[in-house]
């Protein structure tokens, strides 16, 4: 064949340095119990409603038998002395009036407030758990719901 050495030519062996070990994975902590948020309205913001449209009746009832009684008052032919009755009861009932307007209306902002922000409460999420057993000739089930 023509070859005078037919011998294999040995392969070159080359270590290489040793691989670095890797850090040990991080544990992650135990993750908290499930739990959902969950809005409830006070019944407080309920009872403000209500006051609020009481007092802004009461008001308005004031308010009303005070303008009547101005035109009662502002009548010539009405008698002096009940124009007088008249004219301190107007003066009352129209500060009545007033102030039971303002407080109704008070009164409604803050329900109006209560009711556009609910309470948000924290309760824990509902879990189910279902367990299955299989025997040679049985099947159970169990389980807390």
């Amino acid at each position: 064949m023509g070859e005078p050495n037919l011998q294999a030519t040995p392969v070159e062996s080359h270590e290489c340095a040793a691989c670095p070990t890797c850090p040990p994975a991080p544990t992650c902590p135990t993750p908290p119990p499930p739990s959902r948020l969950v809005s409830q309205i006070s019944p407080a913001a309920w009872g403000l409603a209500g006051a609020s449209l009481a007092l802004v009746g009461i008001g308005a009832g004031f308010l009303a038998v005070a303008v009547d009684n101005a035109n009662t008052y502002a009548n010539p032919l009405t008698p002096r002395p009940l124009q007088e009755q008249l004219r301190d009861q107007g003066e009352t009932f129209r500060i009545v009036g007033v102030v039971g307007l303002a407080a109704g209306v008070g009164a409604a902002v803050g329900a109006v407030w209560m009711f556009t922000h609910p309470r948000r409460v924290e309760e824990p999420a509902p879990s189910a758990s279902l367990h299955v057993g299989v025997g040679l000739a049985s099947l159970s089930l169990s389980g807390t719901f």
